[in-house]
């Protein structure tokens, strides 16, 4: 692939992202069940690395990372980057060894995701603050099952682009 059509490529991955931002932070974020609201932003970062090479994919996670830390706040300054980094790169190991691309796959990898990004800020809230280890536990398995069901729309619409961008 030349450098004219990756540059075209990671825009049309940009543009794509986008809206699924926008809708993470002005409607899902609005919507709480038992007091946790649905989080997608690591499951776009693992539904692209499913699709991509690792070190792609790798760069693609910290840069949207860093979009994401700096529209919203986190426990630490670079949360989401080194959040998504994680989850590019153990997405990356698992795709294609382990299991082949598919539904199946873009569920394990988007529960992969969720708990990667639960158990980071699980750890820096419970080291940081007192808050009890059980609770957090609690608001990952409920998260994890509320944000679940949004990989089977991601995985589609990543899974066209896709397939759009390696036909041409």
């Amino acid at each position: 692939m030349s450098r004219r059509d990756l540059t075209i490529k990671w825009l049309l991955y940009a543009a794509l992202t986008l809206p699924f931002l926008f809708v993470q932070q002005y409607l899902l974020n609005g919507v709480e069940f038992f007091g946790v609201h649905p989080f997608i932003l690591p499951l776009l970062s693992a539904t692209v690395a499913i699709f991509e090479s690792r070190g792609e994919s790798a760069f693609f996670a910290v840069a949207f990372g860093l979009v994401c830390d700096l529209l919203m706040p986190s426990v630490f300054p670079c949360f989401y980057a080194l959040s998504f980094l994680l989850t590019a790169l153990l997405v990356g190991l698992i795709v294609g060894r382990v299991i082949l691309p598919g539904f199946p796959c873009a569920l394990i990898c988007s529960a992969i995701a969720s708990a990667i990004n639960g158990f980071l800020y699980l750890f820096f809230l419970v080291y940081n603050t007192n808050f009890a280890f059980t609770d957090a536990l609690n608001l990952i398995g409920l998260e994890l099952v509320l944000t679940l069901p949004a990989a089977l729309v991601l995985f589609p619409v990543y899974r066209w682009l896709f397939r759009r961008i390696h036909n041409e």
